[in-house]
């Protein structure tokens, strides 16, 4: 999958657990990485994770692009009806890249956001 440049994300991996893990890589650096978490009692709805390993690496739409490709890869290779996640309220950065990406809040629970974005929300 493509991200900015040179930023790319490795094809998807089992992570062990029922999910698929991603390394977002600059050349032959790892600078974060991505998940996809399947559900036993709902296994059509995936729980996504992202993280950037540096503060130099933010800010720079890496983390947008790769949870973008993420979510398209959860809808259109695994089939899933919504894919969620949870986002500190204390942490605007992330807030605003799952919400560019479509994720709305459908709960606050002790300041965390818990996000879902469906195939419909996608990107608008």
């Amino acid at each position: 999958m493509t991200l900015p440049r040179p930023a790319t994300l490795s094809e998807p991996r089992p992570d062990g657990r029922g999910g698929y893990a991603y390394d977002i890589r600059e050349g032959d650096r790892i600078i974060g990485g991505c998940e996809l978490l399947l559900s036993r009692r709902r296994p059509r709805r995936l729980q996504a994770k992202m993280w950037l390993d540096a503060e130099s690496d933010r800010g720079r739409g890496i983390g947008t692009h790769a949870l973008t490709a993420l979510v398209d890869s959860a809808f259109g290779v695994l089939a899933a009806d919504a894919v969620w996640g949870q986002v500190a309220g204390t942490n605007t950065a992330s807030l605003r890249c799952a919400e560019k990406v479509g994720f709305v809040t459908y709960t606050r629970q002790y300041g965390v956001h818990f996000m879902q974005v469906t195939p419909k929300q996608e990107n608008g």
